[in-house]
């Protein structure tokens, strides 16, 4: 259970990177400094999201926390394992 729910929390960071992503991308006519903004707007919340999702697993769900971080690695290598597959394949 642990191991799923690390797992699940670094599927939930991928998709908020994307969706970070794909707002950046509907926004050409940015300046720089928004830019900059809106990327650290993004990091800020993944960062909020990311760690309110630890606070769950670990307080109120009672998860061992070893096995949650090893889901939470393995997810998150196998999100940069495919992206730099598909960026090849670019």
């Amino acid at each position: 259970m642990s191991v799923c729910y690390g797992g699940c929390v670094a599927t939930a960071n991928g998709l908020l990177l994307a969706r970070c992503a794909h707002r950046d991308v509907k926004a050409p006519q940015r300046s720089p400094q928004q830019s900059l903004a809106a990327a650290y707007l993004c990091v800020v919340q993944r960062f909020l999201v990311i760690a309110s999702l630890f606070a769950l697993g670990l307080g109120l769900l009672k998860l061992k926390p070893m096995a949650l971080m090893t889901g939470f690695i393995a997810g998150q290598l196998v999100l940069v394992i495919l992206e730099t597959q598909r960026l090849k394949k670019n």
